[in-house]
């Protein structure tokens, strides 16, 4: 796990850490053996530590997700920076980014939870970007929280599921070179072929699905984000109306002017 450095080397945390890393690779049914072999200890002190694997793996949710939140939130102190090193290099963000794939489409209480913390967490971070005036008001601040949470998970494992196709790889650009964004290490670098990026003939490395989301749709997103995609507001305009004596359980939206950051 490498979100952050750690003075945190306690053989406890080691186990944990290197649980996230097996859990996020190879998924939920990796065996205690080897974790205890990544973590170079016995599958007897595992145990001894976290009483079972299921007790070790919600250690590791907790823990995978409170430190992409606590990220999330620093990006408003200084985001220019934190998005240049995004750009730059992806990797402290691999196992987390594979960690919270595999657990969301696990499903059960354990995305459920880990669905429920984000959109709270989202909901927050957006009040406090709002009140900086990096955000644009809402009608309706928890919707928007819960449809950028679903986004954004959502985004993460269909770029996943995407990747498990040989034929959706890194797509080299004419002359051979795999196309990434400027810093993207990988950019020079000759195509892959598919024996080399998917071993089994269809299953690529779960830790580099970050770093194909960064490379491939940071463009679509931001254009997204900063200039919407429709160039009139007519459709929101029939919703609203609409929403205001359709729709009981939503209740009628907030009133504000629409396109204006907070002043």
């Amino acid at each position: 796990m490498r979100l952050e450095d750690s003075t945190d080397l306690t053989t406890k945390a080691r186990i944990r850490d290197a649980a996230i890393t097996c859990f996020a690779r190879d998924g939920f049914e990796v065996p205690v053996r080897v974790i205890a072999e990544a973590a170079h200890v016995s599958p007897a002190l595992v145990i001894h530590h976290f009483g079972s694997k299921a007790n070790l793996r919600t250690e590791c949710d907790h823990y995978v997700l409170d430190d992409m939140l606590r990220l999330k939130g620093g990006w408003l102190s200084n985001p220019s920076a934190l998005t240049a090193s995004v750009f730059q290099d992806t990797s402290p963000f691999d196992e987390a980014t594979a960690y919270l794939i595999r657990a969301i489409m696990a499903g059960g209480d354990t995305a459920q939870g880990i669905l429920a913390a984000t959109e709270e967490a989202t909901a927050r971070y957006f009040a406090k970007a709002q009140g900086q005036g990096l955000l644009r008001p809402t009608a309706d601040p928890p919707a928007r929280a819960r449809y950028f949470t679903y986004l954004s998970l959502g985004l993460l494992a269909m770029a996943f599921l995407a990747r498990q196709r040989p034929e959706l790889g890194d797509q080299p650009a004419a002359g051979g070179a795999v196309v990434g964004p400027p810093g993207d290490n990988r950019a020079a670098k000759d195509p892959p072929n598919a024996d080399e990026s998917h071993p089994d003939g269809s299953h690529p490395d779960p830790l580099d699905t970050a770093a194909a989301v960064v490379r491939d749709l940071t463009l679509p997103h931001l254009e997204l984000m900063t200039h919407g995609l429709l160039t009139t507001d007519e459709f929101l305009n029939q919703y609203l109306t609409w929403r205001k004596t359709h729709d009981p359980i939503a209740g009628p939206p907030n009133d504000l002017e629409y396109g204006k950051p907070n002043d």
